[in-house]
């Protein structure tokens, strides 16, 4: 999952409760550009560059196993082509040989409920109820950190917080489960 904002967080959590190993892409870093700006043609937005060349460096990793990974990248309709990076990312992945490691690019429209049903799980539930609490969070963050009386205190309650949010929905899903066993 890539990490373009901490709702990446909340989708990674909803994915493994519902029995999925998903990690979040770390943040981008100087590899990150290099990558990204090779394999775009610099009339892309910045968030273009930066997802493709975070795959691509997940990719080129030497600890890489291909048959273990999918990328999870949303597709959808709207004002931005934020949308269609996924069919770039297709395209650079298949360039580098890579085609036969999925991109799962479910679509924002009016059928994200139905992509999001990945077998028979409950991961759109799951990370519905984990994006609205970031939003939530975010909201809070950005009304509070302009008034902290200690720099850096507010970052630090949101990150606890973000934390806690993932951790409830993998409680909240393995609780379901501990009930479906008794």
């Amino acid at each position: 999952i890539p990490h373009m904002c901490d709702h990446a967080y909340a989708f990674s959590a909803a994915f493994q409760a519902c029995g999925l190993k998903a990690e979040v892409i770390p943040h981008a870093d100087k590899e990150t550009l290099v990558w990204g700006r090779k394999f775009t043609s610099g009339k892309e937005c910045y968030p273009c560059v930066i997802t493709t060349g975070d795959m691509v460096k997940v990719v080129k990793n030497p600890t890489f196993d291909r048959r273990k990974v999918a990328f999870f990248m949303p597709s959808g309709d709207g004002p931005c082509r934020f949308g269609l990076y996924y069919q770039l990312h297709r395209l650079v992945l298949d360039d580098l040989g890579y085609n036969d490691v999925p991109i799962y690019a479910p679509d924002q429209g009016p059928t994200l409920y139905e992509d999001l049903k990945v077998r028979g799980t409950a991961v759109d539930r799951k990370a519905w109820q984990g994006v609205v609490a970031v939003d939530i969070l975010d909201k809070l963050l950005r009304q509070t950190r302009p008034y902290e009386v200690n720099p850096g205190e507010t970052d630090a309650v949101y990150q606890e917080s973000l934390n806690l949010i993932c951790e409830s929905i993998l409680q909240d899903c393995f609780q379901q489960a501990l009930l479906k066993v008794k």
